[in-house]
């Protein structure tokens, strides 16, 4: 199954490279982690609760967004120059090389992409989200009561976002051709993967079911400062892990390199 091996394949690109994985992205990843608890956005580790304690007052929204606009930068930062090391094995030293252009022509590409499938995905995920209250008629204090009820009631949203995660996916497999250079057509990994949207399925599959698996421990964790803590590491697998399925995309799809 192809979908398994460009999974298996990116896992151990992070994990077969741990060293130059830490390397690439501890800096500007604490960096992103440090405005996060600084600002004290730690303690909102929901949508919801973000957006409560925005309108209650208790947290500025333009503090909110500056947060947003670092952690942001330095994800970005992480991306390009990971995918540059995987694919072009350039290495930079304590602290990453930060190319400007690159970063900016990524995060570029990727604004494209997004403008692309903000509609179905907002369709879709309404309509998920209609269905799961019809399905299991939960509200704010079913997460107490019955937490599996809730989690299930917040999957069925995700389900019907998988078509859109086939989308993206497929359209984001040249975001790696855009950290090393510019001039890469917007929709040269649509066409790249054309036929592979089975494959395509897979992958968002498997990367969904591990985000999830991921998230099951904060279920049991009361205490905030854990769960920022929980939640940074796991915040850097997924981001490692994302980073590299791209990487692999591109790498097999447009470079022609074989899955080994």
């Amino acid at each position: 199954m192809k979908a398994w091996q460009i999974f298996v394949h990116s896992w151990r690109q992070v994990f077969g490279n741990f060293g130059a994985a830490l390397q690439v992205s501890v800096i500007p990843y604490l960096i992103g982690q440090a405005a996060l608890f600084g600002s004290g956005l730690h303690n909102y580790p929901t949508a919801e609760a973000l957006q409560a304690a925005m309108d209650s007052g208790q947290l500025n929204p333009g503090l909110a967004f500056a947060v947003g606009v670092v952690s942001g930068v330095m994800s970005l930062w992480i991306a390009v120059a990971w995918h540059r090391f995987v694919l072009t094995e350039e290495r930079g030293g304590v602290v990453p090389v930060f190319h400007a252009d690159r970063v900016l022509g990524y995060f570029g590409k990727g604004l494209g992409i997004g403008l692309m499938i903000v509609i179905p995905a907002l369709l879709l995920l309404m309509l998920g989200a209609v269905v799961g209250h019809a399905l299991f008629r939960v509200d704010p204090s079913t997460l107490a009561t019955s937490p599996g009820k809730f989690l299930l009631a917040q999957l069925v949203p995700l389900i019907f976002l998988l078509p859109v995660g086939v989308l993206m996916t497929r359209l984001s497999a040249m975001l790696p051709g855009a950290a090393l250079k510019p001039g890469v057509p917007i929709l040269s990994g649509w066409e790249a993967t054309k036929g592979e949207s089975g494959v395509m399925l897979g992958v968002v599959g498997l990367t969904f079911g591990l985000a999830l698996i991921l998230q099951v421990p904060l279920f049991f964790i009361q205490n905030s400062f854990l769960v920022f803590v929980w939640g940074t590491i796991t915040g850097w697998i997924s981001l490692m892990l994302g980073a590299s399925v791209l990487t692999t995309l591109y790498g097999h799809y447009i470079e022609k390199r074989a899955l080994v």
